[in-house]
């Protein structure tokens, strides 16, 4: 079986960028160790904060439409733990700031659209045994004795990419602590479309909303030594310290899901291609979430890698020649590389014990409220209204 391109790693990254492609009639094919219906139904806990340039993409691709339920954001509140001064951010061009949502429906949505695309090929329970980068092509043997043959391979595995370290491509990481605990929530108060985030020396506690007025997700982040005790915390246990957190915000809370932990990391692939590689997403980049930006960034490799594979082939050319894997990796490393820093420095900021730190946080908060074009500035970075990203997640009008 062969491919212009194959994908390994059946996510969200991956899934977008076989439907990109499978919609400009580049032969693709992902593999994926799960049973990806499986994937779809099971929800794992994540709610992902989903940027007006991604909607833009999803939308595109035919994926926004498909998804059954989501929550949106019109303001987002900001504060150091409950010091009293906080800065709020709301609407731009009277739309929304984004939306919530969670991630098994997300996946459900790509799997659909991507089973429709005629150019996709999905092999999912495939286990990869070997890979080989040759000089004009890349041989993929799988576990089942399948052997596959493509001029472009693309790792979308996460963090732990086997393609990424079968190229040996140097990784930097490092671990931040914390783990953090995710959960859906009723709460008593209305929502109002509000998303709130406290920094604690822990790591964040964000409250996301959901679709419905009262129905919330949590981003709980706790000291890794301490996580152990928060998981056998009886649930009663575990809500009188949400609402301590909380601080009654929302009112009474009530987890209506288990509770998922993550322990959090950061970590940098020092190149995103190799010969016949490109790396998209967490296999490229693993990032905190504090600002809610992993997943944007990783469909915005996509939309960028699907660019330039179509620019290729509609020349003509090699789409898994070094030449064009350069355009796709200086398209992406300054904002992946920005966006990493900001966020490992918000964490190191709002984490640090130095006694001055605090009035500086609340100063910096303070500040940034009273100037409106900085926030404005700030807002439409984190919306992904900017110029420099590609095509597919520019503005569709209207909307």
């Amino acid at each position: 079986m062969e491919a212009q391109v194959i994908i390994a790693g059946g996510g969200l990254s991956g899934l977008s960028l076989a439907i990109a492609l499978g919609r400009m009639h580049i032969e693709t094919i992902v593999i994926e160790k799960n049973n990806l219906d499986d994937l779809a139904r099971e929800p794992d806990g994540r709610a992902l904060a989903i940027t007006p340039a991604t909607r833009y993409f999803l939308t595109r691709l035919g994926v926004w439409e498909s998804i059954d339920t989501y929550g949106k954001i019109d303001e987002i509140h900001v504060s150091d733990d409950h010091a009293p001064l906080f800065l709020h951010f709301d609407q731009i061009n009277n739309g929304p700031m984004g939306h919530i949502v969670e991630s098994f429906r997300l996946r459900r949505a790509l799997t659909a659209v991507a089973r429709k695309q005629k150019s996709v090929t999905l092999l999912d329970q495939e286990t990869i045994a070997d890979v080989k980068f040759n000089e004009l092509s890349v041989s993929w043997y799988l576990a089942s004795g399948k052997k596959l043959l493509s001029r472009l391979a693309v790792g979308a595995e996460g963090r732990r990419s086997f393609l990424r370290n079968k190229a040996a491509i140097p990784l930097t990481k490092w671990d931040y602590g914390q783990t953090a605990f995710v959960f859906n929530i009723h709460q008593s108060k209305p929502h109002e479309n509000i998303a709130i985030e406290l920094f604690r020396p822990s790591g964040p506690f964000a409250l996301l909303p959901l679709e419905e007025p009262h129905k919330g997700s949590i981003v709980f982040c706790v000291f890794q030594r301490e996580a152990e005790k928060f998981k056998q915390m009886s649930q009663s246990e575990f809500e009188a310290e949400l609402m301590r957190i909380s601080q009654g915000m929302i009112g009474e809370i009530k987890v209506m899901t288990q509770r998922w932990a993550f322990p959090l990391n950061w970590q940098w692939a020092h190149h995103m291609i190799d010969n016949r590689l490109a790396l998209v997403g967490d296999a490229a980049h693993g990032m905190h979430p504090i600002a809610g930006q992993g997943i944007n960034m990783g469909f915005r490799d996509s939309a960028q890698l699907a660019e330039n594979i179509n620019a290729a082939i509609e020349k003509d050319k090699d789409a898994g020649s070094l030449f064009y894997l350069k355009q796709y990796q200086k398209a992406r490393r300054y904002d992946n590389l920005q966006m990493m820093l900001a966020t490992d420095g918000l964490v190191k900021l709002f984490s640090s014990r130095f006694p001055a730190l605090p009035f500086m946080r609340q100063f910096g908060l303070g500040t940034m409220q009273k100037m409106p074009w900085l926030k404005d500035k700030f807002v439409k970075e984190a919306m992904g209204v900017k110029p420099s990203l590609p095509q597919l997640m520019q503005p569709i009008e209207p909307f």
